[in-house]
């Protein structure tokens, strides 16, 4: 039987899994459920996001070079990955101009957000072959991913939903 743990804020018991992990605890996980340690997190910049922001701008300050080479890194990480897709950033552009910014599946602009920089469309591609196929909102993409890209799966489950909606 898996152990549990109480959270002390929202005093559910839940598996050890849901706790972050903390050396200093005598069980090694944290006080707080993951879900309620988020909550935190985000209370607490929301209630001091002055004092954040100004401790970013500080950081900025202190380290000018910084924020380049992590700018530098993301660049070369999507050149890996789109070479990796066998497309050049010019390619991508492309593809990107075609389908004018939007999901090639629900015909909207990305919503995705990561360390607070809104997500480029993925680019979607054939398991199997390698083929690249279209550029996806991270949505469409995780949908056809947990669906095992079968199009049988997607087809019950929009009959499914369709009988739902009358």
């Amino acid at each position: 039987m898996a152990k549990k743990k109480k959270c002390t804020k929202c005093k559910r018991r839940k598996p050890l899994e849901q706790f972050y992990r903390n050396k200093k605890a005598k069980d090694g996980r944290q006080e707080l459920c993951g879900k309620c340690s988020s909550e935190r997190r985000v209370q607490y910049y929301q209630d001091n996001r002055d004092e954040q922001l100004a401790k970013k701008r500080d950081w900025r300050r202190k380290y000018p070079e910084k924020p380049a080479e992590l700018q530098e890194r993301r660049r070369a990480n999507r050149k890996s990955l789109l070479k990796r897709r066998g497309l050049t950033p010019k390619q991508y552009e492309a593809m990107l101009e075609v389908q004018q910014g939007l999901c090639a599946i629900c015909q909207k602009p990305e919503t995705q957000f990561r360390h607070g920089r809104l997500q480029e469309l993925s680019v979607d591609h054939d398991h199997e072959s390698g083929e690249v196929r279209a550029l996806l909102c991270g949505h469409c993409n995780r949908m056809l991913g947990l669906a095992g890209e079968n199009p049988e799966v997607l087809r019950v489950g929009a009959d499914y939903l369709e009988s739902y909606s009358q």
